[in-house]
């Protein structure tokens, strides 16, 4: 049976954090609990001594709301009920719910707070919603040295730590892993010293000069990354001094992205050696194109590729996919419209990528081969089954 974080919850949820201790699977539960629409439900940092629990969310009349994300919707629907049922999650007390959309500011950034069974706390950070500027902000990344959502996530967790007692637990999963990460390397000590460990679920690194600032010290050694064996949003500015934990996950490319694909073994992920050698070079050459570009190029191609998103006249991917072949005409009309200056940015950042993706193939040529030969063993060997 391929276990999921579903059948995790459905399995171990009557057994409390003193039965079995918080691990790695618990936080991806708390993850993608936080891309549900709890924001009309859950309190806010203006509400300072107000929580909800599960039990209270699903009797709330705009329960069916949290599930307006049809994409997720029965998953989503499974993994809260089998959440609710069981004691490991029906006390836990949630809030501090935060969820700030500001398209001027090209920021998106979502966080709450879950204070566990055993007095233990969760500062969750939601990774990029379906909103448009979200996902804009994520490609601002590549050329600002910090985005607005990351110094959000350094002053919510400031505001959760002298709101609670006790020690806490930092993740997210996608941006609200580099969000955590960011938040706990550059926190002082005192906050530091209270965290018990860092949960980074497939989420993105960072910019070298972003890097040499963190303080790492008492962080390092409580940061634990895990991404999907078809990696591709973990490995964007991925660290080579970073350890990671790879996930046998199912589906293709970035399908493999999302939570309820990540193969789960007992109480925690099932392992596998490490990221496909194929996506490894996939992924090498996208790092490198980035880093071939300096950061004005970054930015003029980014601001074209998203003029042309814009022409859709879509503010989100539930919008965009809805309405899919008016998006499409829209986004084709911004880019006919576009001035050759702006047009000559997208060809020469194209002749940038194909230009990295030979330099890679060079550097990897002999790696490829033999991966490949591998693969071609491998299937002549199921055939002849």
């Amino acid at each position: 049976m391929y276990e999921t974080i579903i059948s995790y919850c459905e399995k171990y949820g009557n057994k409390d954090f003193e039965e079995l201790p918080f691990n790695e699977v618990d936080s991806l539960c708390l993850c993608q609990l936080s891309y549900m629409k709890i924001d009309s439900i859950v309190p806010s940092p203006d509400e300072p001594h107000a929580f909800v629990r599960l039990a209270d969310i699903y009797a709330h009349p705009e329960y069916d709301k949290l599930f307006i994300d049809t994409r997720f919707d029965t998953n989503n629907r499974a993994l809260f009920v089998a959440m609710m049922n069981g004691k490991r999650f029906n006390t836990m007390r949630i809030s501090l719910h935060v969820d700030l959309i500001v398209e001027s500011a090209e920021t998106q950034f979502s966080a709450v707070t879950y204070k566990l069974s055993n007095g233990d706390h969760y500062v969750c950070y939601r990774g990029t919603d379906e909103t448009f500027v979200g996902w804009k902000e994520d490609f601002n990344m590549a050329f600002s040295r910090i985005v607005p959502c990351q110094a959000s996530a350094k002053d919510y967790l400031k505001l959760a730590v002298s709101r609670f007692r006790g020690n806490f637990y930092i993740g997210g999963h996608s941006k609200g892993g580099n969000l955590a990460v960011y938040a706990a390397m550059t926190s002082d000590k005192k906050i530091r010293d209270r965290i018990i460990k860092v949960y980074d679920h497939d989420g993105p690194g960072f910019r070298q000069d972003i890097l040499e600032t963190f303080d790492a010290e008492g962080i390092t050694e409580k940061l634990e990354k895990t991404m999907p064996h078809d990696a591709i949003v973990g490995m964007l500015f991925q660290n080579p001094k970073q350890e990671y934990e790879v996930v046998e996950s199912r589906g293709l490319n970035i399908q493999q992205h999302d939570p309820f694909n990540w193969r789960v073994d007992g109480t925690k992920f099932y392992k596998v050696k490490d990221i496909f050698k194929t996506r490894q070079f996939a992924d090498g050459t996208v790092n490198r194109w980035i880093l071939a570009m300096d950061d004005d190029q970054k930015y003029n191609f980014v601001e074209a590729l998203y003029s042309i998103i814009e022409g859709s006249e879509a503010k989100t991917l539930l919008a965009f996919t809805k309405h899919l072949k008016k998006s499409l005409e829209g986004c084709f009309k911004a880019f006919k419209n576009m001035d050759d200056e702006t047009k000559n940015v997208l060809k020469e950042t194209v002749d940038i990528l194909i230009e990295a993706g030979k330099e890679n193939l060079k550097d990897n040529v002999d790696e490829l081969k033999g991966t490949i030969q591998e693969n071609v063993e491998t299937l002549k060997k199921e055939l002849k089954k």
